[in-house]
């Protein structure tokens, strides 16, 4: 069985597999817990606007 964490995103539940882990955080002890997200989830980014010329 599958533990259930939390989508980093949405906070939807998420299955915690490796598929679904975000970034290379590592806790010897534990005590951080490792993010996990939908794969249609992520972060949202803003287009560069500063770089655009009209």
């Amino acid at each position: 069985m599958t533990a259930t964490e939390y989508c980093l995103f949405c906070q939807q539940p998420v299955p915690a597999t490796p598929d679904n882990r975000v970034g290379d955080d590592f806790s010897a002890s534990g005590a951080r817990p490792t993010p996990h997200a939908h794969p249609e989830c992520g972060p949202q980014t803003q287009p560069n606007t500063a770089l655009r010329r009209n």
